[in-house]
């Protein structure tokens, strides 16, 4: 399965990401964490839901 997240300029900002420390200028405000961290915690559960 294959899913496309698009995020918006309003949803993003530019700081540290809470989960892996980095500065990014993608940070979700709602989240605090960077793109990549949210895009790979959904790889993970998407992977990994079988296997539970």
């Amino acid at each position: 399965m294959q899913t496309e997240t698009t995020y918006s300029e309003f949803d993003l900002e530019k700081g540290i990401c809470t989960c892996c420390g980095q500065l990014s200028e993608e940070i979700l405000i709602d989240d605090g964490r960077c793109v990549d961290c949210v895009e790979d915690e959904k790889f993970f559960d998407e992977t990994m839901k079988d296997l539970k």
